[in-house]
């Protein structure tokens, strides 16, 4: 599983991507699940939520009504037009009827477990102002984590991709 962090700016996505891409091709050697954490929602007065260097005047993290809730992440933008670029395939794990869809045997798969919407409406979890952007810790908030890595593999087991793993390593 991996993921951006919050700390990956926009301005350095044209830095990073590549750097992401070369791993996973590697990852897709010796790996039969690569799963993707969308990054949790920052809550900085600033459209998206997002950090900037130069951040407005606030004392509080934002509530979500005063966020864009339907701005795009530019976490899942970079990590779409990767996946575009190299021809890999993006599926979300808490889609409907993820755990029936079949897996592209031809193409590289990526799992993405969705997680900024779920986020989204939890500012008051931070520590407080000045960090909107790091939790404090609670058990919930790592439930659809739980739940998107398990439904990847109850997905993988159903397709029989860890049948074909495991023939390779026991003969």
């Amino acid at each position: 599983m991996f993921d951006h962090g919050l700390h990956y700016l926009e301005r350095e996505k044209h830095k990073i991507r590549p750097e992401y891409a070369a791993t996973l091709q590697v990852l897709f050697r010796n790996v039969s699940l690569v799963l993707w954490r969308e990054t949790s929602t920052q809550h900085y007065a600033t459209p998206g939520g997002y950090y900037t260097e130069s951040l407005p005047n606030q004392t509080e993290c934002s509530a979500a009504d005063d966020l864009e809730r339907n701005s795009t992440s530019y976490h899942l933008a970079s990590v779409c037009h990767m996946v575009h670029d190299m021809n890999w395939t993006l599926v979300d794990a808490l889609a409907p009827n993820f755990t029936n869809s079949p897996i592209d045997a031809d193409r590289h798969e990526i799992v993405m477990i969705p997680f900024r919407q779920y986020t989204l409406p939890l500012h008051n979890l931070h520590a407080g102002y000045p960090d909107c952007s790091h939790y404090c810790s609670s058990p919930f908030l790592w439930v659809p984590i739980w739940r998107g890595l398990r439904l990847a593999l109850d997905r993988s087991v159903l397709n029989g991709k860890f049948q074909k793993v495991a023939n390779e390593v026991i003969p």
